[in-house]
């Protein structure tokens, strides 16, 4: 099976829709990402969680937290709008599933770069942030990477939080386009 043959919808995380997220595991063990989709993400009231739910199964292929942040740079820290990755992950039974017999991308990276543009979109029309950022881990830095994500530069500054202090923050420049 190849991940062009999954068809999921994205939903938000709502009371109605925790039931599609049972079962849920992503088999890393040193971030309980799956205790927060079950436990915490429905009461997290800094984020909002999206569901990538397979229409035939109804199981979470993959999920993502967002929320608002700054991105602060330079000498004089400057700050711009951006919008945090606060949490992603994809289901253990989807994760690797090459998306097209010709090519050689992933479902996960199909399913990243929709979220990626939805938050683009969301940017545009929204609330005017300029940059997507998340703070990867180590595991993980390769496909952000893959993703058109880069490191921050050195002149940018991290947030403090312990939470993410093993992790490598990393950005994306939106491509904003508004319209007239």
């Amino acid at each position: 099976m190849y991940g062009s043959d999954i068809e999921y919808e994205r939903l938000v995380l709502t009371a109605d829709t925790a039931k599609y997220v049972s079962g849920f595991s992503c088999g890393i063990d040193t971030i309980d990402l799956a205790e927060y989709l079950t436990s915490d993400a429905l009461q997290d009231e800094e984020a909002v969680t999206y569901l990538y739910v397979n229409s035939k199964t109804n199981e979470t292929v993959a999920f993502a937290s967002l929320s608002c942040t700054l991105l602060t740079k330079g000498e004089n820290r400057t700050a711009s709008p951006a919008i945090l990755i606060d949490k992603f992950a994809v289901n253990e039974a989807y994760q690797h599933m090459q998306y097209d017999p010709n090519e050689s991308y992933t479902l996960s990276q199909v399913i990243f770069t929709h979220m990626v543009e939805m938050i683009n979109a969301m940017a545009c029309k929204n609330i005017g942030a300029t940059y997507a950022v998340l703070y990867a881990t180590p595991e993980a830095h390769n496909f952000y990477k893959r993703c058109d994500f880069e490191d921050f530069e050195p002149y940018m500054v991290p947030v403090n939080n312990p939470e993410v202090e093993d992790c490598i923050p990393m950005y994306y420049r939106l491509d904003i386009q508004r319209e007239p």
